[in-house]
């Protein structure tokens, strides 16, 4: 796997710079909903239960600056999800930004 914006990748892995990895996000929403893997790796997102915080209309998540500490199935996306989580889509702007 070929990776993008290396100087970007290894700046946020080692500083934790927030700034500019908030600003990737396109607000796709599809790290909000109910995911599964199949036995056969298949991974599932079920579009029918988003989180009770997303806004489903614009998809942006209503509690954004707080979503860590009021809801617990909320996770912190970082540079490893950016690179292989494959539950995020290929339009997402984490993995536009770092995958080739």
């Amino acid at each position: 796997m070929k990776f993008k914006n290396i100087k970007l990748l290894v700046r946020s892995f080692l500083t934790g710079y927030r700034g500019e990895w908030e600003d990737i996000c396109h607000n796709c929403g599809a790290c909000c909903y109910e995911k599964s893997e199949e036995k056969n790796g298949t991974i599932i997102i079920d579009f029918d239960s988003p989180c009770s915080y997303l806004d489903t209309y614009n998809h942006c998540c209503t509690i954004y600056t707080d979503r860590f500490k009021k809801c617990k199935q909320c996770s912190r996306l970082g540079i490893w999800h950016a690179l292989y989580a494959r539950w995020l889509p290929p339009d997402c702007g984490y993995v536009r930004k770092f995958r080739k």
